[in-house]
C-alpha cells in the first residue's frame, strides 16, 4: 500500500488580547441594555396601570330616601352604599365628579308619580348637556272614539335610564327632573326607590 505522511501542526499559543476599544464596546452594550430595561419598564408599568383600572375601578351607588319634586336643581341624595374612590359624588349637590378618562355606565332609577294625567320626566345631564331621558305618562286618547279621555288619571311607575357614555376627568354627570304641571314628582321612601349609579367599564 502507498505510504502516507502525516504533518502535525505548530501549536499556536493565545494571547486573550486585542487592538479593541474595550471601554468603547462596554458603553454601546450597556448603552443597548439600558434603552431595552427602559422599554421593558415603560411596557410594564403600563400593565401595571391597566390592570389597576380594570381590577378597581370607579364606581358609586348612590340613593334618595324621601320624594323630590325641585325642577331647578340637580337631585340630591340621602347617601352612598358603594363608593370608590371616595368623593366621587356630591351627595348635596346629586353630582358625579368623573376623575378618570373612560366609558361609564350611568343609571338612574326612580318611583316616578306622573300625577293628574300628566307627564314626569328624569334627564341625565354632563357638563349642562342633557345626554339621556326617561319618561312616565298616561295616553289618554282613544283609538276607538278619536277623542281623548276626560278621566283625570295618576300614574306610578318605576323606570331605569341605562347608558354607556364617554367621559373625561372634570366632567359632571346628574339627574334633574321635569314634568307638566304642579303635583308630580319622582318619590322614594325607607325603602329606597331613587337610585344614582356608574361603573368605570374601560378607557
Amino acid at each position: 500500500p502507498p505510504s502516507t505522511t502525516t504533518t502535525v501542526a505548530p501549536t499556536t499559543t493565545l494571547s486573550g488580547s486585542c487592538n479593541c476599544d474595550v471601554e468603547a464596546i462596554k458603553a454601546a452594550v450597556l448603552a443597548d441594555i439600558s434603552v431595552t430595561i427602559t422599554d421593558l419598564e415603560r411596557e410594564l408599568n403600563a400593565t401595571v396601570t391597566q390592570l389597576k383600572n380594570i381590577s378597581e375601578p370607579d364606581v358609586f351607588s348612590c340613593k334618595r330616601m324621601s320624594g323630590f319634586s325641585d325642577e331647578t336643581v340637580p337631585v340630591p341624595y340621602t347617601a352612598c352604599d358603594v363608593e370608590k374612590p371616595l368623593g366621587l359624588v356630591d351627595i348635596t349637590t346629586g353630582k358625579f365628579n368623573v376623575q378618570r378618562d373612560g366609558t361609564y355606565r350611568l343609571t338612574f332609577t326612580s318611583r316616578m308619580s306622573a300625577m293628574n294625567g300628566q307627564t314626569i320626566r328624569a334627564d341625565m345631564y354632563v357638563n349642562g348637556v342633557r345626554i339621556g331621558r326617561a319618561s312616565a305618562s298616561l295616553d289618554t286618547f282613544d283609538t276607538q272614539t278619536n277623542t281623548s279621555s276626560s278621566t283625570i288619571l295618576d300614574l306610578e311607575t318605576s323606570n331605569t335610564l341605562d347608558l354607556l357614555y364617554n367621559l373625561t376627568a372634570g366632567d359632571e354627570v346628574y339627574m334633574m327632573i321635569d314634568y307638566v304641571g304642579t303635583t308630580s314628582l319622582i318619590q322614594s321612601s325607607m325603602n329606597y326607590q331613587i337610585f344614582f349609579t356608574g361603573e368605570w367599564i374601560r378607557t
